[in-house]
Order: structure tokens, then C-alpha cells, then sequence
């Protein structure tokens, strides 16, 4: 079975799609100062999932903890997850409000506006790294354009592309349906 990626012109929403490497580039050698106090923080993949769960719905630390331990098969500390929080709060990132869930009367944290514009533009990062770093593996279907990952070539991959021979030239199709869809084109 393929893995279908989105076209690498689809954008975050408020982002301008960028394929090429200029973006790494740029971030790289000369980030703005705005941009570094905003996320001078997120030097983790830890507190960047913590901001992606925290941008789905509010959530409690123990209710953090669990779904990162979910997500990458270890339990993060309470000695991990309660800083960080206290940390994206005093830089205005989340907001807390006590709520008695379960029982129990938890701090629930919940992005704020500040936050989601940090979330927003890290995942803009994010989205524009992996690009790059997949962008050597995919190809495109010869017929909708969609972008097929085809795996590193280090690594043994039973998913591959649909290709077929079609008037002398070997094609590549992200199913056989375009392919047929193709030849009926043609």
C-alpha cells in the first residue's frame, strides 16, 4: 500500500508554501528577533507535542504526560511535564484554571492566544523541515500529481509506487486506478 502525502504545494492555513530549501536557509543564518523570542523555548520535541496536544483541547498534566507516553512509548517525568507548563505559562503561551475533573480539582492549561500563534508558526517550521527532508523520496503520479513516498532507499520498503510501461515510457501511479485513468486519457 502507498503512503499519500499531500501535494507540496498545500500549505499550512496563514502560511506561504515554500518547496524549496530558501526557508531552512534563511531560519538557519539569520532568524529576526521577534521570531527568536517567540520561540526561543521549543527546543523540544516534548514541549512542541505538549503545545500540539494542548492546541486540540485544554488538558491536565497527567492527561499530557498519558498521551505523550501514548504517542512515544516512555512516560515523561512530572519533573518534565509540570515545568514546562509553568514555563509556558510565565511567557504567556497557556493560561490554568483550576477544575475538579474525575474527583479530583486539577490545574487545566489551555493555549492562549499568544500560544496558538507560537503553535501556529513552530508547526509551519515543522511542516516545511519535513518537506525537506522527504522531498527527495517522493514521487509524483503521473496522473492527479499526488505525491507518493517511495522510502528511504537505506531501507528495505515494501510499499512502492504503481508503475507501468505506457507508449514506450515507464510511468509512475499512486494506484492503478490513475493509471487507468491515464491510458483512457491517452
Amino acid at each position: 500500500m502507498n503512503r499519500m502525502l499531500p501535494p507540496i504545494s498545500t500549505s499550512i492555513p496563514g502560511s506561504t508554501s515554500q518547496a524549496d530549501t530558501s526557508y531552512l536557509n534563511a531560519t538557519k543564518y539569520n532568524i529576526s528577533d521577534d521570531m527568536k523570542e517567540d520561540t526561543s523555548y521549543l527546543t523540544s520535541l516534548t514541549k512542541f507535542y505538549t503545545l500540539t496536544l494542548l492546541s486540540l483541547k485544554p488538558r491536565h498534566g497527567y492527561e499530557i504526560m498519558k498521551e505523550v507516553e501514548e504517542r512515544i512509548g516512555k512516560k515523561p517525568s512530572t519533573g518534565q511535564i509540570y515545568p514546562l507548563l509553568e514555563e509556558f505559562e510565565e511567557n504567556g503561551l497557556v493560561e490554568s484554571e483550576e477544575k475538579n475533573t474525575g474527583g479530583r480539582t486539577r490545574k487545566v492549561y489551555k493555549l492562549t492566544e499568544k500560544g496558538e500563534k507560537t503553535f501556529s508558526k513552530t508547526l509551519r517550521k515543522f511542516y516545511n523541515l519535513i518537506q525537506e527532508i522527504l522531498n527527495p523520496w517522493l514521487t509524483e503520479c503521473a496522473h492527479c500529481g499526488c505525491k507518493i513516498f517511495q522510502g528511504h532507499p537505506d531501507y528495505e520498503e515494501e510499499d512502492e509506487a504503481y508503475t507501468e510501461g505506457i507508449d514506450g515510457e515507464e510511468l509512475t501511479f499512486c494506484c492503478e486506478h490513475c493509471a487507468e485513468a491515464y491510458r483512457k486519457i491517452d
